[in-house]
């Protein structure tokens, strides 16, 4: 086991309780909290269900296990190696009660690590799903990357309480497996993630391209720029933990006997895991202070626009300055038979252009640049992008529900 010392573990747990007073707030200024109700949402079914309750499950899940495993070494203390030295006791040498517990601990942390694991998988698969839509857009529930998701979800909660349950005899080594299992998939994941990233900025100029709405725009680039910063820190929340793991299996341990390198890894790992996780909230549940403060832009005039140049706007001729100059409708002299008959109006694009018993034109054609307009060939983005709000909140794509 990680000769890492309470202190150590009172940082995961720390860490662990603020992420879950912010989890609360956010989710409290987000929308009072209507998110996590069973129905919420614009795809309220078992797949967002699932993404939802897996991650509000795993953080309390987390605080348990660095809670727990803290007293537990609270109470256990330390054991003197050599005149200069002491360590934590090893947990071989633990109360046997003290080590049921433990065990207890190492599945409660194995369950939380495979339920954040899955809102991982499906990130990764949702941004591989939307980077290689083509002009057909597929259905993310009978998409490759969608069962991708859903064998990964099986693995995860079905291999990480197996190898918990499958190390339990040695309860010396039973945490390497689990950091090295866990580890590893963590830093596989991340590796797949960073393709994304490299691929996202192309995929944003042609979202933009495609005439989407800024706001959208705005969203997925907010989303790039947090990424990067978040695939750091999730770096920094597996690799040391990897580094604990294999030197934890090997027949010698210099990583995991000095209490200075057990403990600034494990440190390490928890500062990634929260930040980590703070920017997966923020990208889960984006927040829009706009809309929470209820500020509504001012809508535009829609009055017509004079075709007066400035000048002749602000120079009236002498005919418009004098009142008894001014003309009107009534005043000008009405056409003859003979000239009604022998003109005709012109094409207005066959709009409704008078009124019952007048010549006077009610809707002016649009003007032929704005026509162009419906010449332009349908947008190929998939509706995911044009009302993207975040991974997890998908439109509903049901024949009745096709935004």
């Amino acid at each position: 086991m990680s000769n890492g010392s309470w202190t150590a573990f009172l940082s995961w747990a720390i860490l662990a309780s603020l992420f879950l007073a912010f989890l609360l707030y956010h989710l409290w200024n987000y929308d009072r909290l209507q998110s996590i109700r069973w129905n919420a949402g614009r795809q309220p079914g078992a797949f967002r269900r699932l993404m939802i309750y897996s991650y509000m499950v795993s953080t309390p899940l987390f605080m348990v296990f660095g809670i727990g495993i803290t007293t537990l070494k609270f109470k256990e203390g330390i054991v003197v190696v050599s005149e200069n030295e002491v360590l934590p006791k090893p947990a071989d040498l633990w109360s046997k009660g003290h080590q049921h517990t433990l065990l207890s601990l190492f599945f409660v942390f194995s369950v939380a690590w495979a339920l954040e694991q899955i809102s991982h998988f499906e990130e990764l698969a949702f941004w591989f799903f939307l980077i290689d839509q083509g002009p057909e857009k597929r259905d993310w529930f009978t998409s490759w990357e969608y069962r991708f998701w859903s064998l990964s979800c099986v693995a995860t909660i079905i291999g990480m309480p197996l190898t918990t349950l499958v190390a339990r005899h040695d309860i010396v080594t039973i945490d390497a497996w689990i950091f090295l299992v866990g580890a590893l998939t963590s830093t596989a994941t991340n590796v797949l993630f960073i393709s994304v990233l490299v691929r996202f900025p192309t995929f944003l100029r042609h979202v933009k391209a495609e005439g989407a709405d800024p706001v959208v725009v705005v969203r997925l680039a907010t989303f790039y720029e947090l990424n990067l910063v978040r695939i750091v820190f999730r770096f920094l929340a597996a690799i040391p933990l990897l580094v604990l793991a294999i030197d934890g299996i090997r027949s010698s341990h210099p990583i995991n006997d000095s209490l200075f390198w057990s403990d600034t890894l494990l440190m390490v790992s928890a500062i990634g895991q929260f930040i980590s996780s703070l920017i997966t909230v923020m990208i889960f549940f984006p927040r829009s202070l706009t809309r929470e403060s209820g500020y509504l832009p001012r809508l535009a005039s829609t009055h017509p626009q004079t075709d007066l140049t400035p000048e002749f706007a602000q120079s009236p001729t002498p005919m418009q300055a004098h009142p008894m100059h001014r003309t009107s409708l009534c005043d000008s002299p009405k056409p003859s038979l003979h000239d009604r008959a022998s003109s005709s109006p012109p094409p207005l694009s066959g709009h409704a252009y008078t009124r019952s018993g007048s010549d006077i034109p009610v809707e002016l054609a649009r003007p032929p640049a704005l026509n162009r307009r419906s010449t332009l060939p349908e947008p190929i983005l998939h509706p995911f992008v044009t009302s993207y709000m975040s991974p997890i909140d998908l439109v509903d794509m049901s024949p009745n529900g096709m935004p």
